[in-house]
């Protein structure tokens, strides 16, 4: 049981660091592949939580050949109507076509609410440039319907929450209810696994010089060099 505790803990640590933005955990919309949009300047790749495979970790598109970024810095922002928009700066120069000015492509994707939708799938907005590095029209715009950004309704971090708690609960009240009628303990001893909590601080100290020290640094002679 206290390995339970140590995942559960290592679970949650993990869950803090997934893609949540606005109070909204994104994480169900990303994937190594992205979403590929098919638009007017060809297709695109997004991945609203920045583990694309490709050059660009949240937008990337085939430019004359050339994998080009559209947007590497994500700047996310809440609308009045409660859509989370997610804007991305910094991506690649264009190509300059036809004599226009050199400028940088960027996207702009905003999650609307759906709750018919599921994850949805994002789709160019009315305003998407006609083509690529034309007039400067390089801010690629998209409408994302999703439930994700939907209000209401208990997140999956949060059910996992609930869960580890009960369980923990559980398992320290069992425990002590347990040792304390079957074995006839007292105090701190009806603490199930007691010998186990009490040499965590010690174990976590031995890891800590360990990992700092390359495996050189020894608190006893139970562990061998590296």
């Amino acid at each position: 049981m206290p390995l339970f505790i140590f995942f559960s803990l290592f679970f949650l640590i993990s869950t803090a660091t997934q893609c949540i933005h606005e109070t909204f955990d994104f994480s169900s919309l990303a994937s190594p592949e992205g979403a590929v949009v098919s638009t007017s300047v060809g297709t695109i790749t997004l991945n609203p939580c920045g583990t694309l495979a490709l050059e660009s970790k949240f937008c990337d598109f085939q430019d004359m050949g050339i994998q080009r970024s559209c947007g590497e810095s994500p700047d996310w922002t809440t609308g009045q109507d409660g859509s989370v928009t997610l804007t991305l700066n910094d991506g690649d120069a264009c190509i300059p076509r036809m004599g226009a000015p050199r400028s940088i492509y960027s996207a702009v994707i905003t999650f609307k609410c759906d709750a018919g939708a599921g994850k949805g799938a994002p789709v160019p907005s009315s305003s998407f440039p006609p083509a690529r590095c034309m007039d400067t029209q390089t801010v690629f715009t998209f409408i994302w319907p999703t439930s994700v950004v939907c209000r209401g309704g208990i997140s999956f971090g949060t059910v996992m929450l609930i869960i580890i708690i009960v369980l923990t609960f559980a398992y320290f009240s069992g425990g002590f209810t347990f040792k304390k009628l079957r074995k006839g303990t007292t105090g701190m001893e009806s603490i199930p696994n007691i010998d186990f909590w009490r040499r965590l601080p010690g174990l976590v100290w031995h890891g800590i010089l360990f990992a700092f020290s390359c495996g050189k640094n020894l608190p006893s002679q139970s562990y061998r060099a590296i």
